[in-house]
Parts: structure tokens; C-alpha cells; sequence
């Protein structure tokens, strides 16, 4: 599976980029974008576009640029709108950024979906796809359940099989990863959380072996600060993962239990021990890509002990190809706790972004936001590429001072200046405890 970015039109005209793997092409005429179009041109903003790409898919967004985007005949953005949310691109269809055109041309083996535009306008899946894409109402009238749904429906009809010797009691919620449901081992009583994944797009047999053995690489980490993988298979075209079940929620729900940001020393300590899982992990040689409050469980209300969820997830979605799965959010991380390099090249990703990320965590506890803020103008994808973070002590003037300096120092832009692993940022908070 391939995306071919050709420039048709423009400065660039004749130029063409192939990937064959995620992606993400910023568009624009500042020097750092993945593609830089020339400064004299007209219409073009420093950061103009960002066009994200999951062979066989691709989206793009608008960055909040004065002249717009166009998408064929549909113009998004411009002056006075802001940032728009990404839009996704079918084959053939073609990005105007001033007088640069791109073509999008989008390559996949038969019996894979790749995403054509009906008479409509709509998106959907091409002809060559098995059946469970969507049409519009104009094309098809029968819109087919998810495949995740399919399954869980299944499942509560009575079907065990659907999972495997698991029983769904009731929804937990949906995670940066996908919906996540309480279960029972049937055998042993045992409660775990399901969660279970749906894919976009039509998912052969060599990519659902590759992601559930990547899976199951990563599922055998064992550590007291790693959510326990308790069971993995598939069921039709989604995926479902049992793990430990962590009755404590998260760090935001114990944030909100405690009526607003934690106290240093619990802050620290709660991180200190959630590294001991991360570095567990580095060493390894894997790099979590998604933390955040939302994925650090709790063993119980008051705290108990933290431990890592959805780790390995982003990298396998990636080595088997099925970067196009169904998420709530990105499966590249949560913008607000994404560091800069993580938003432009995604395959950059090593240890110390991580760092980054755990301390835009702690970040977070101690003073109640974002390191760049979360304003209501502010789009957090945008935010990732041009906004610094606030010290810590700007916003939360009560923390202690060498405190504060370690968590702007994991936070700083450049990863060369920050702590290169979780362990290293480990030692420096247990220095200022």
C-alpha cells in the first residue's frame, strides 16, 4: 500500500513523494515544514496545511492559514475561520495551496479498501473493498454497523465465542485507542477490561496476524506499572484486547476527585513510580507514543498504584499497517501532550518523546492545564507546532522552584536539551522530592 503526493502546479510542479508508511507532510513556507513551498509565493502561509497519510488513506486540515486550502472544488479555511479538522482525501482528488497543486494518488492491493469519492461528494469505499464500508444515502440505503459494533452486539446477545470466553458487562468509556467495556472471564469470574478496536478499512489476513503478534510482543511485558494483558484475539474485522482492570480510573478521574490539581508530593510520586514502568519499557526497545492522564490507571480510588495502558498499541498499528483504525482522537497521540517532533514526523519517534509527554503529564496534575494551553481559539494541533510551553511556575506560582525546573526541562522543544529517557527523568524528580 502506497499514497503519491505529485505536484502538479506550482513552483515545485513535476516533484513527487512516495510513502509508504504514516506520514505527516506540513505545507507551508517556513523552513521546517516537510514541504516547503517558496517564500515569494502567493497565498501561502508559514504553516499552511498539514496533510496526514495511513496507506491506503490520507487526510489534510487547513493550519489556520489567511488564503485557505481547497480540496477540488471545496475551500476550507481562510481568513477570519482558523484552523479546520482534517478532511479526508480520496484518490485522485487534488489539494490547492496558492498556486501549488497536489495530487493525491492512493495505491493498495486487491480486496483493500482505497477511498473513492461517490457522485456526491461522500467518501467511501472503493468497489474492490469487502463489504462494511459506508455509502452515503444517495448511493446505498442500508448504512452497515461498525465492525466493533457488530461484534459487540454479538457478544450481547449471548455469543461468548465472540470473544473468546469473555462476558461485556457495561461500557467503561472510549479511550484514545477505542470503546473499552467491563467484563468477566467466564472460567475463572475474574473482571478485566475489553477493549476492543475496529478498522476503516477492509483488513486481510497477513495484517491481522502481524498486529496481533506485535500485540502480543508487547503484551508480554510484564511490570507492576504496565496494565497486565490478560488475552487478545480477534472477532470478524475487529480486534479486542482483555487487561488487568484498574477500578481506580485514571489520573484525570482522580484529579477530579480530589476537586482540582494534586499535591506536589503526590503529583511526583505518582509519576516516579508510573517511569519505573516506562523505563521498564525503553529498555525493551518500545516507546509508549500516546501518554497522558487518560492512560495512566489507578489500582484504586485514592490512588494505589499507577500503571501504563495502551502501550505498544501506536507501534503496531504502524508495523501492520493499519494505521487507518477507527480511534477516538490520533492514534499519534493526543495533540495537548504530543511533543513538536511527534506532530511532524511520526516515525521520529523515540524515547524522548516520551519524556516530553510524561512531563506534560505531570505537568498537568500539578497545575491543571496544558503546558501550551488549551484555549478555546486555540487549535491544539497548531498549538504542537508554534506555541512554546508555559513554565510551570507562570501557572502553578506554588510549586516548588527546583520542582518546577525539572518539568520545564523535560518539556523543553529541542529533545536534544531534555532528559533522553525515562530514567533520567526518574533520577531528577527523586533529587527535588
Amino acid at each position: 500500500m502506497k499514497v503519491t503526493l505529485t505536484v502538479l502546479t506550482g513552483p515545485r510542479a513535476g516533484e513527487d513523494r512516495v510513502f509508504e508508511g504514516p506520514a505527516t507532510v506540513e505545507v507551508g513556507r517556513s523552513p521546517d515544514c516537510a514541504l516547503v513551498l517558496p517564500a515569494d509565493q502567493a497565498g501561502v502561509s508559514r504553516r499552511h496545511a498539514l496533510i496526514e497519510i495511513d496507506p491506503p488513506t490520507a487526510r489534510v486540515r487547513d493550519l489556520g492559514s489567511t488564503n485557505g486550502t481547497w480540496i477540488n472544488q471545496t475551500h476550507l479555511g481562510g481568513r477570519g475561520i482558523g484552523p479546520t479538522d482534517f478532511v479526508a482525501l480520496a484518490h485522485d482528488d487534488r489539494v490547492g495551496i496558492g498556486e501549488t497543486v497536489l495530487l493525491m494518488t492512493l495505491e493498495a492491493p486487491e480486496g483493500v479498501a482505497r477511498p473513492v469519492r461517490c457522485g456526491c461528494g461522500v467518501i467511501r469505499d472503493s468497489p474492490r473493498a469487502r463489504p462494511g464500508g459506508y455509502l452515503c444515502g444517495e448511493c446505498d440505503a442500508t448504512v452497515r454497523d461498525t465492525p466493533a459494533d457488530e461484534a459487540v452486539r454479538a457478544a450481547a446477545t449471548g455469543d461468548d465465542g465472540v470473544f473468546e470466553g469473555y462476558r461485556l458487562v457495561r461500557t467503561l468509556g472510549a479511550g484514545g485507542m477505542g470503546k473499552v467495556y467491563l467484563a468477566v472471564e467466564t472460567q475463572t469470574g475474574e473482571q478485566v477490561a475489553l477493549k476492543v478496536l475496529a478498522p476503516q478499512v477492509a483488513v486481510d489476513e497477513k495484517s491481522r496476524k502481524d498486529f496481533l503478534r506485535e500485540m502480543g510482543i508487547a503484551g508480554a511485558l510484564a511490570h507492576p506499572n504496565l496494565v497486565a494483558r490478560r488475552g487478545q484475539g480477534s472477532a470478524g474485522q475487529a480486534f479486542w484486547f482483555a487487561m488487568e482492570y484498574c477500578p481506580g480510573g485514571n489520573l484525570v478521574d482522580l484529579m477530579e476527585r480530589r476537586g482540582g490539581p494534586l499535591a506536589p508530593d503526590e503529583a511526583v510520586d505518582l509519576i516516579v513510580q508510573a517511569l519505573d514502568g516506562l523505563a521498564f519499557m525503553h529498555a525493551g526497545g518500545f516507546v509508549h507514543r500516546d501518554l497522558k492522564p487518560q492512560n495512566i490507571l489507578l489500582t484504586q480510588d485514592d490512588g494505589g498504584v499507577p500503571k501504563l495502558a495502551d502501550f505498544g498499541l501506536a507501534k503496531s498499528f504502524e508495523q501492520a499497517g493499519l494505521t487507518g483504525l477507527t480511534v477516538t482522537g490520533s492514534v499519534r497521540g493526543t495533540p495537548h501532550f504530543t511533543p513538536r517532533e511527534q506532530v511532524t514526523n511520526y516515525k521520529y519517534v523515540k524515547p524522548v518523546s516520551d519524556v516530553w509527554s510524561m512531563g506534560a503529564t505531570l505537568y498537568y496534575l500539578l497545575s491543571g492545564d496544558v503546558p501550551r494551553g488549551a484555549t478555546a481559539e486555540g487549535n491544539p494541533m497548531l498549538r504542537a507546532l508554534t506555541v512554546e510551553a508555559l513554565p510551570l511556575r507562570a501557572r502553578a506560582p506554588r510549586v516548588p522552584a527546583r520542582l518546577a525546573d525539572v518539568v520545564d526541562l523535560a518539556l523543553a522543544t529541542d529533545p536534544a536539551a531534555r532528559f533522553q529517557n525515562a530514567e533520567a527523568l526518574q533520577r531528577a524528580l527523586r533529587a527535588v522530592r
